[in-house]
């Protein structure tokens, strides 16, 4: 038998290479249906951890504007060239700090660079996009996309962050956060924060649930005029089984029509 391959329908896939990071990185593009056929602009939903989310995200979307809960998107995955090397070098590109009991980590600025400079330039002088960007990841790129919020918030308008590991290098997420508040008086973003409440157990990834509530009660203390904050504890879902839900819900919350 031959081999054959994979392919969603109205996808694109090529290789961006980074002289931020250094790195070729898959990117996937799901396009809308009747896409070719207008002329219409559609927002950006960028999802991280592509080679393992990019088709749930696609498909979700895709079902959330048929049911008229959501607008038709254009869907990017930014993954890498085999499941070996997303497993391998997404601390590498996701956390933001070193840390010396992983042999990658820390590249979170570099990688924040790489979307800003290369990868987003490259999205909107070849398709048809709006002002709306969504930035999704769940995990490590939870964290990552919570580190953009407070370093670069204005690169996206909407942020769908999951079960963030905020316990990361002493939860030094919370130390961008203070920073961030020390600069500023405001944060102009619409953020959906969730979590699974059984990941409240997990001892490998420790502080999930608490951590979550506890950001969403800074970032309210804070009162942001033009912070739009949703936060979610999704009841009996672990940090795998969330996943899906927790795309579903984001991007309704963020998008929906």
């Amino acid at each position: 038998m031959s081999k054959k391959s994979v392919v969603l329908n109205n996808t694109e896939t090529y290789l961006i290479s980074s002289r931020n990071v250094n790195d070729d990185f898959k990117i996937d593009v799901s396009l809308p249906k009747g896409y070719c056929e207008s002329n219409e602009k559609y927002p950006v939903l960028y999802v991280l951890d592509g080679n393992r989310n990019f088709a749930i995200v696609a498909g979700t979307a895709g079902l959330l504007h048929t049911g008229m809960d959501a607008p038709k998107v254009i869907v990017v995955g930014i993954g890498y060239k085999t499941d070996e090397e997303h497993a391998k070098f997404r601390s590498r590109d996701y956390l933001p700090t070193i840390s010396e009991n992983l042999e990658y980590s820390g590249g979170a600025s570099k990688f924040l660079s790489f979307l800003e400079e290369e990868l987003i330039p490259n999205i909107e002088s070849n398709y048809r996009v709006d002002v709306n960007r969504m930035l999704a990841g769940i995990s490590y790129s939870g964290l990552f996309t919570m580190y953009t919020l407070f370093n670069k918030p204005s690169l996206f308008t909407h942020y769908l962050i999951g079960s963030p590991s905020m316990y990361y290098d002493n939860e030094v997420i919370f130390r961008f956060e203070e920073e961030f508040a020390r600069k500023h008086n405001d944060l102009e973003a619409n953020v959906f924060l969730s979590v699974g409440t059984l990941e409240a157990g997990f001892d490998m990834f420790p502080g999930m649930v608490s951590n979550v509530e506890k950001l969403s009660k800074i970032l309210e203390s804070r009162k942001y005029n033009k912070l739009k904050l949703s936060t979610c504890l999704f009841e009996n879902e672990t940090h795998f089984s969330v996943m899906p839900a927790t795309f579903s819900r984001g991007i309704r919350e963020l998008m929906g029509e």
